[in-house]
């Protein structure tokens, strides 16, 4: 991403949730990866940036010339056609088992309650070349990522149904119960999600929680 006419930067994939302050009137520009992506990008181990950010030219080639061009674009539309094409002339870099790691991620993403063995054999890897490829490619394991993955789906479950009670949405997300939830959502946000949804949800979702939790 670029932040008004800063060099170019990274921010590496996060396995919990890192809040970041910006300043009132910063111009972003940016594009977010699909999980699995880091390494096809990047050319560089996913594990090098987890948790952190770096100058773009300080892990890939051609990050002087995409400043210089991102510099002379006279709106952020321009500048976003400039970094989508950067990224698609890397992706065509990608090799098979960075394709690999990416379908692997569609399948964790799309499946909440999936085993990560049955997703190594439908990439033909064992589970141990699936962990090495998952800690170069994404910088955590698959399982991590699945469990990022299924609090994404619980987020999305909570936008669509805000008036659930926990147990209901644990369900529908995929957990094994409230629990489960419960455990995954201090792991990585640090937050109950009762905590976490009466701070960030709709209006409305919240007014339950102080009689269910």
């Amino acid at each position: 991403m670029a932040y008004d006419d800063e060099p170019p930067s990274v921010a590496g994939p996060d396995a919990v949730t890192r809040r970041v302050k910006l300043r009132d009137g910063l111009a972003i520009t940016g594009i977010r990866l699909r999980p699995g992506a880091c390494r096809a990008i990047l050319g560089c181990p996913a594990e090098h940036l987890v948790n952190g950010s770096m100058l773009l030219s300080d892990i890939a080639t051609g990050a002087a010339e995409l400043h210089r061009r991102l510099l002379l674009s006279d709106n952020l539309f321009a500048r976003l056609a400039l970094l989508e094409n950067w990224v698609q002339v890397a992706l065509e870099r990608a090799t098979a088992n960075d394709r690999a790691v990416i379908a692997a991620c569609r399948m964790l993403g799309a499946n909440a309650k999936i085993e990560i063995g049955d997703v190594a054999r439908r990439v033909d890897w064992n589970a141990r070349m699936m962990h090495r490829q998952f800690i170069a490619a994404c910088g955590y394991s698959p399982k991590h990522l699945q469990r990022i993955m299924r609090m994404q789906g619980a987020l999305r479950v909570a936008h669509s149904m805000p008036v659930a009670r926990l147990g209901d949405l644990a369900a529908a997300a995929g957990y094994a119960d409230q629990a489960h939830m419960t455990r995954d959502f201090r792991d990585i946000t640090g937050f109950t999600p009762a905590a976490y949804f009466a701070d960030t949800a709709p209006t409305g979702w919240g007014a339950w929680i102080s009689e269910d939790w």
